[in-house]
Parts: structure tokens; C-alpha cells; sequence
């Protein structure tokens, strides 16, 4: 049960709880809550399942995040979103490491680095 209650928690998949452990809760926060017809019903709880459930979230974090970096990211597929960054990556890759031994050497001298 430690696991229902930490995939319920970290997902907010409300509707994989099971009837028996669920608080008596209004019509509002039901309506609020809702799950939809589609959505499985019944979320495995096996450790393993849930550590990849959260990789998951954590890749479509990073990825929404990139999409949003990413000139016209939202109209492109995955592939071609990360394509296109990898290109500006490449073109801008002989910048960053001198911008980042600068803010290195300004840190060990204990100045700031903005």
C-alpha cells in the first residue's frame, strides 16, 4: 500500500485508488477529479513500474521545456523538435565552453558570476 499511495500522490492519478481507502469526499471535488473514460482504470503499483511511470513525466517535462526553447518547437514533431536542437547546439558549440571556463574561473575566485 506504501506505493499506491505514493503513485497516487506523485501522478495525481485519483482514480486508482481503490474504493475502500478513499475519503468521502463532494460533489465538487469529484467533478474536479474526474477521471475520464479512456484512462486506464487500474495502474500497476509494482516499484518498478512507478519509477518508470516518473521517468516518463520527467522526460515530458525536459521535452516541453526544449519544445518551448526551440524556435517553432510546438508545431514540430519529437524527432524534428530535436533535430533542430541538436543543430543549434552544434552551431553555437564552440561559444559555450569559453563562456563556461569564464564563469568557472570568475567562481574560483569568488566573484559573482552575473
Amino acid at each position: 500500500m506504501k506505493y499506491l499511495a505514493a503513485a497516487v500522490k506523485k501522478s495525481d492519478w485519483s482514480c486508482a485508488i481503490p474504493n475502500a481507502e478513499r475519503k468521502r469526499k463532494t460533489r465538487e471535488d469529484e467533478d474536479a477529479i474526474a477521471c475520464s473514460s479512456k484512462r486506464r482504470k487500474y495502474l500497476s503499483f509494482d516499484p518498478q513500474s512507478v519509477a518508470a511511470r516518473e521517468r516518463r513525466g520527467r522526460i515530458r517535462q525536459k521535452l516541453q521545456t526544449l519544445r518551448q526553447l526551440v524556435l517553432e518547437g510546438s508545431t514540430m514533431d519529437t524527432a524534428s523538435m530535436l533535430d533542430e536542437a541538436y543543430g543549434i547546439a552544434l552551431t553555437h558549440s564552440n561559444t559555450y565552453p569559453q563562456v563556461f571556463h569564464e564563469i568557472r574561473l570568475k567562481s574560483s575566485l569568488g566573484e559573482g558570476v552575473l
